[in-house]
């Protein structure tokens, strides 16, 4: 006969990367440089296929909001 898992979840704890008060500023801060440098790379891709006309090629036409 099959057994079936009959268990069910009705909560869940949420944690953090760690418990240590040591280690939170500096794993925030690489966290936010990792986040910001992605932030800037991708905003700098915006930037440079809106301003270099020859950019604006079906490859890179869905990173320009609005363009012709």
């Amino acid at each position: 006969m099959k057994k079936h898992n009959l268990t069910a979840v009705h909560e869940f704890i949420l944690r953090g990367i760690t418990s240590r008060p040591e280690l939170q500023a500096p794993l925030f801060g690489l966290f936010l440089i990792i986040y910001m440098s992605t932030l800037v790379g991708n905003l700098g891709m915006v930037i440079l296929t809106m301003v270099d006309h020859s950019l604006q090629i079906p490859m890179y036409f869905f990173l320009t909001p609005g363009s012709q």
